[in-house]
């Protein structure tokens, strides 16, 4: 894959000091938001130390959606010949064609390569020359986070010397297999780069783990100690975090190994207004809410439930206060379960979320539309604006559901099911140029990696309890090259679960802005 030669003057003066800042330390993190350019800060820095210091095996593990923009933005920014630089992303199915990729992709590594390939190759016999030569050309593997944990023995013969991990907040689950894969792989790497905008959308817990990758050196390699020193625990037996202490210091720590960038300090963008349209349910929506909400409070042993709930949240690392709200428990416990092998109550309190959307799953798989005010309220908001809109879903069925009400509405308008498309590129290409008027996304897996700044209005239908995603699928019109005033219009049924979700995310991203230090 070669790169175009382009002027170093491309680059903005917060880019150029994120490069300056992250040359500075081997191992270094870039907090910035998206649309930033902090990706094209992290190829400058690669390729200054591929030609400074002659790293040339690099690593990149991102989100599946990202990985082409990586192949784009590496086109933009790796100012080299096309001999000095080879570019791979692992594609297709199976982990003997991956094995397979992986192999021909080393196959340009001559250092890895024996001494009579070499010499077939007419490269000389001394790897020591091929090396200070620059003959082995900078070489960038670009893998999602699921097949870091695959192929790992095989990356590990890959002897990576940089690694880069591109929305770093994916690892912050200390117990997940893909984050212990992706820590194992970069014990001797030289560098080590993070990449996020939102490093802490739960709690300051979620550093422990993506600095232990960085450099396990700043925080220790256990827990225990992190927990020591920065959470306060309390509640039921004692395991509940109840807040954080030393927060001064862990300020500072942040401050001296990472670059942080909001977009609002370096990009001229137009304002951003957020608004909250609610509504109420009715009919049989609201009969099929209330019957669902009191069986979970009349069927179900409440205390022996709220221990196990408890249980679940801190196996997932997610805080909650000890006199939290039974239902409050529930929906926090929802994003960790699988509703397919969960029990009834967790069940019950995912349909009372479907319900709030218009529609109710049974167990038989059916889908029954339940009509509602909120599906009215969308409808009414895009009549009464300019398109086109960005409209984001927690359910792949209440994305379905919208799709072909907002079609029987706008029957002139172009409506474009994002999630389910078999040709996403060109739905981002026709979006950008004006050809589509409403595209709906799964805010979960549509929240990174996706630019609709033409769009000035983002719709959340519904959403999840994941600060992250939130402002992730925010920054999908919140960019560079957005020239209109901007609107974020979230839907909400009054006196449902929708009002627990809004208030949860608030919370998390209070907590998230106070980490960083205001000058």
């Amino acid at each position: 894959m070669g790169m175009a030669k382009k002027k170093r003057n491309n680059l903005y003066p917060h880019q150029k000091e994120g490069v300056r800042r992250a040359l500075q330390e081997p191992f270094f993190a870039l907090f910035m938001d998206q649309g930033t350019g902090k990706t094209a800060v992290a190829i400058r820095a690669t390729v200054e130390r591929f030609q400074k210091m002659g790293l040339h095996r690099v690593v990149v593990f991102a989100p599946n959606n990202l990985l082409y923009n990586w192949t784009l933005e590496l086109k933009e920014w790796a100012w080299l010949p096309r001999n000095q630089i080879k570019v791979m992303r692992l594609k297709g199915r199976g982990k003997k064609n991956w094995i397979n990729q992986l192999n021909d992709f080393l196959k340009y590594d001559y250092e890895l390569r024996s001494l009579d390939e070499l010499k077939e190759l007419g490269l000389g016999t001394k790897k020591k020359d091929i090396v200070n030569s620059h003959k082995a050309p900078l070489m960038i593997l670009l893998v999602n986070y699921e097949k870091a944990r695959i192929l790992e023995p095989q990356l590990r013969k890959m002897k990576i010397q940089s690694l880069i991990v591109d929305e770093s907040q994916r690892i912050k689950s200390r117990n997940a297999q893909v984050s212990k894969a992706i820590y194992r792989l970069t014990r001797r790497c030289s560098t080590r780069l993070l990449m996020s905008g939102t490093p802490v959308g739960k709690g300051y817990e979620d550093l422990f783990m993506q600095y232990k990758v960085m450099n396990p050196e700043i925080f220790g390699e256990d827990y225990r100690d992190f927990e020591n020193r920065y959470i306060r625990k309390g509640g039921y037996m004692g395991k509940e975090i109840v807040g954080y202490q030393n927060v001064e210091e862990l300020r500072d720590i942040v401050a001296d190994t990472s670059y942080r960038v909001e977009i609002d300090d370096c990009i001229d963008l137009p304002p951003l207004d957020i608004r909250y349209l609610t509504c109420e349910l009715t009919g049989a929506a609201q009969r099929a809410y209330g019957e669902l909400y009191e069986d979970l409070y009349t069927q179900i042993p409440l205390e022996a439930t709220r221990r196990r709930l408890k249980a679940i949240l801190r196996q997932n690392h997610i805080d909650y206060s000890s006199q939290e709200s039974y239902l409050s428990l529930l929906l926090k416990a929802e994003s960790f379960l699988n509703v397919a092998s969960c029990d009834l109550t967790i069940t019950k309190l995912i349909r009372l979320h479907q319900l709030t959307g218009g529609f109710l799953k049974l167990d038989s798989g059916e889908l029954v539309p339940m009509g509602g005010d909120k599906l009215n309220l969308a409808i009414e908001y895009l009549r009464e604006r300019t398109l086109p809109t960005v409209i984001f879903c927690n359910f792949v069925d209440e994305i379905r559901l919208l799709e072909r009400e907002l079609k029987k509405a706008f029957p002139k308008k172009r409506i474009e099911n994002y999630r389910d498309s078999k040709n996403k590129e060109k739905i981002e290409a026709d979006f950008k140029k004006g050809k589509v008027d409403v595209v709906i996304l799964q805010i979960h897996s549509g929240s990174t990696g996706l630019n609709f700044q033409k769009a000035n209005a983002v719709m959340f239908y519904s959403t999840n309890h994941s600060a992250d995603d939130y402002w992730q699928a925010i920054s999908r019109i919140k960019r560079p090259g957005q020239k209109n005033r901007m609107e974020v219009v979230v839907l909400i049924c009054e006196e449902t679960v929708d009002e627990d979700i809004a208030e949860n995310i608030r919370v998390k991203t209070k907590l998230m802005r106070s980490l960083w230090k205001k000058s």
